[in-house]
């Protein structure tokens, strides 16, 4: 078996976000010169970035891995990255999508500097744990300080190539140290959003064999519960505040239109970010947005991004549906999907993933404002809105394709309480024809979103007893499970 590293660089990952922010940082790069305005993005975040968090290194696992006794790399390193002896390793073992396997393969630099003491959720490619640092020398709220961390398999970038996938999984830190050093492709990304309070900081990565951590600072709300616990036991659960709890069971808006504004414009502040870097958020969802006590909003799950050089690295030829995603399907993807429904599908349907994004964006704000999400009338009878997040509404044939036909036909039904001004940014952001829509840079001059630059209003996050029942039930469901 051969242990050299083998392994070619393809072409169309180039342009990758992984790899291109590595060159736009370097002001002798191509890509730099060929960028300025990137170059300048990129060069001034990444100099914050490391300021903020005093020139810490990123990658923090120092074990190696030895093979034979020939080649002995670090988990970060290039010549594991790239190494062919890798691919005989079984990354797809099913036992690395569940938690306590999860758990069990943390590195011990890891564990050995902090604590986990419970879950913020988990999913088929990760789980994310909750932790905090070990020292109790220093006493106050932030003493310890806590972290959210995020645990998935480890695919290296030789695994990705024979796999074909079309995005790298890693890539180089831009810190100009040798030798280079691999960190997940959504750790990079929150690095170069450091100074924005609109997304979790990252503290450091620990790729740590078949695993990576990512650690960053974590959304939850302050619980006298969040102390040490035993050893392997993940069975406490504090589960974020996410979007979906800003919409009532009875299909109301659990915030008024001033509370509505500030979470709305901090996402769009949080687009604009990202939009700064040719960087867009592809999975927009109920779930990917926390909001803390005080109505501070946050974008997470930052491993779905679209990021591209050119503006043609922007238009898909396909489409992939997703019956949980029904309740964000824009006009233009509507009237191509027919009778589609109740199972994922590609379609062929050409279009720009920043329009998909923008609209997911939308939809987000019109269910804050409303409680209830775009063309969800409710039935002729007086019944309440149906609830497109529950699996029995967006897989009925006959409730999705009405509501399709009312997107593509129907005007948008808009609140007439609300301010004239956020209507209007409503009426635009949800025209038919996406180039109709405005753009992020065009949102910033509408009135709703450009007054909230003078607002100074203390806000406090209204009670939630769906959020309260929720949260109950996850913890009753914890201490039957262990």
């Amino acid at each position: 078996m051969d242990f050299m590293p083998k392994y070619m660089t393809p072409s169309y990952w180039k342009g990758a976000f992984c790899f291109a922010a590595h060159d736009l940082v370097n002001p002798k790069s191509e890509l730099a010169r060929r960028y300025p305005n990137l170059y300048q993005v990129f060069r001034q975040r990444l100099e914050s970035a490391y300021a903020d968090r005093n020139y810490r290194p990123i990658s923090s696992c120092s074990h190696v891995r030895f093979q034979s006794g020939y080649k002995s790399w670090r988990s970060d390193a290039e010549g594991f990255q790239k190494a062919e002896w890798l691919a005989a390793l079984d990354e797809s073992d099913p036992v690395s999508n569940v938690t306590g396997n999860r758990m069990k393969h943390m590195c011990s630099e890891l564990t050995g500097r902090m604590n986990v003491y419970g879950m913020a959720g988990e999913g088929t490619f990760g789980s994310v744990f909750l932790a905090r640092e070990r020292d109790q020398d220093n006493k106050g709220p932030e003493n310890p300080r806590h972290f959210a961390v995020k645990v998935q398999g480890h695919k290296t970038l030789l695994d990705s190539i024979d796999a074909h996938h079309w995005d790298p999984p890693n890539g180089p830190v831009p810190d100009n140290r040798t030798p280079l050093r691999y960190i997940p492709e959504e750790a990079l990304i929150m690095l170069f959003l450091t100074s924005s309070d609109r997304f979790p900081t990252l503290d450091s990565v620990y790729s740590h064999d078949r695993f990576q951590a990512i650690v960053m600072s974590p959304c939850i709300d302050h619980s006298a519960e969040r102390q040490a616990s035993p050893p392997g036991n993940c069975s406490r659960r504090f589960p974020g505040f996410t979007a979906k709890h800003l919409l009532t069971k009875d299909h109301r808006p659990l915030l008024n239109a001033d509370e509505g504004r500030k979470v709305a414009t901090q996402l769009f502040q949080a687009m604009r970010q990202l939009a700064d870097m040719n960087a867009w958020h592809n999975d927009i969802s109920v779930n990917n947005i926390l909001v803390d006590e005080n109505l501070n909003a946050q974008m997470i799950d930052l491993g779905d991004v679209a990021f591209g050089l050119e503006e043609r690295a922007f238009f898909e030829r396909y489409y992939m549906y997703v019956p949980f995603q029904e309740y964000q399907l824009s006009p233009e993807l509507a009237q191509y999907m027919a009778n589609k429904v109740g199972r994922c599908d590609e379609i062929e349907v050409p279009h720009d993933l920043r329009h998909e994004s923008m609209w997911k964006f939308a939809t987000i704000i019109y269910g804050i404002l409303h409680g209830f999400w775009p063309w969800n009338e409710p039935p002729k009878n007086g019944a309440p809105h149906p609830d497109l997040l529950d699996p029995r509404v967006f897989t009925d044939p006959e409730q999705v394709v009405d509501r399709r036909y009312r997107i593509v036909n129907d005007p948008l039904p808009i609140d007439e309480n609300l301010p004239q001004d956020c209507k209007d940014v409503l009426q635009a952001m949800f025209s038919k024809n996406p180039e109709d829509r405005p753009s992020l840079a065009e949102l910033e001059g509408y009135p709703w979103f450009a007054q909230w630059a003078w607002e100074n209003q203390f806000f406090e996050r209204p009670i939630s007893r769906d959020f309260l029942q929720s949260y109950a039930r996850r913890k009753h469901r914890a201490r039957g499970r262990y």
